[in-house]
């Protein structure tokens, strides 16, 4: 059985990235498509069975995550909100939530993260049994994330976060596994040149006790970060496209909660007939009698 119990989304940060787009509105409540960024982290734990999430973010937009999240109790999961006091670091957002944890495994991802081809995500998420696991994929742009480099055996040696050279190629996504100790790590570390706690600091200390191991992700598992103004439209592009080929829907927490078994077939049902008219609805139309053909 996995030692994976709970999720978290990490979704506080300032948007400096994505500029004016954030200056009123956090850049995680954002469309990417037909739906807002935040929807994709969470369809992307509820597609791995993880039912009790807890959202963190700046005191000004949790009021804003949990209104756009108020279905979240018709999709079969549970939804806590944590406040970030300020824009410290993922260690730091992530220790914000250590009393959600109560020393349980976890699956945490980042907020402006977006995955699509997750089945082998979900496959090391099933078999995980403690330390710490990173996934990474390799990408020219590695120096911009968290970079690992990994040995012979595919054992990592390095974790650096935003060298200026990546030699190894191989960005740190923001998808990670932890065990129940991972909020006394992000207590430990201290704040690392850039002024913040870096998650990567966390992995260093995994690293060093052995208990660090690290996925890269394959050709059929896309990943990007939706922070910038460029990968913010090509997602949108992504799933504009899947939208368009036979309902392929790309982050949508209803469909998942039905194909994962949180919500019954006339759950599913009313979610879609308590929508407004709109596109959305009529994608998840589709999507519901094809699953049902």
């Amino acid at each position: 059985m996995s030692a994976i119990k709970k999720g978290v989304i990490l979704a506080g940060g300032s948007g400096t990235r994505l500029y004016p787009l954030t200056s009123s509105l956090n850049k995680h409540l954002w469309p990417v498509y037909d739906k807002p960024m935040l929807y994709y982290p969470l369809a992307t734990l509820m597609g791995a069975g993880i039912r009790n999430i807890c959202i963190v973010g700046s005191p000004r937009d949790i009021a804003a995550y949990r209104a756009v999240l108020e279905n979240a109790g018709r999709w079969g999961i549970k939804i806590s909100c944590r406040e970030q006091s300020e824009p410290f670091g993922i260690a730091h957002a992530l220790g914000c939530a250590a009393d959600f944890l109560e020393g349980d495994g976890s699956a945490v991802i980042l907020g402006d993260n977006f995955f699509c081809g997750e089945e082998f995500l979900y496959g090391n998420i099933r078999a995980f049994r403690g330390g710490a696991l990173a996934f990474t994929q390799k990408t020219p742009e590695a120096r911009r994330f968290g970079v690992m480099e990994l040995d012979r055996d595919g054992k990592p040696v390095s974790v650096v976060e935003k060298p200026p050279v990546a030699d190894s190629g191989l960005a740190i996504t923001g998808l990670y596994l932890f065990d129940g100790a991972v909020a006394d790590h992000c207590f430990a570390v201290g704040v690392a040149e850039r002024g913040e706690m870096e998650i990567t600091d966390v992995l260093a200390r995994y690293m060093s006790a052995g208990e660090l191991s690290a996925v890269v992700l394959g050709p059929k598992t896309g990943w990007m970060d939706m922070g910038t103004p460029e990968s913010l439209l090509q997602a949108a592009l992504v799933v504009r496209q899947a939208a368009q080929n036979d309902a392929a829907l790309i982050g949508c927490p209803e469909k998942t909660a039905y194909k994962m078994g949180f919500i019954s077939r006339e759950e599913f049902g009313a979610l879609i007939s308590a929508m407004p008219p709109c596109e959305y609805r009529q994608n998840l139309l589709r999507a519901a009698l094809r699953m049902a053909s």
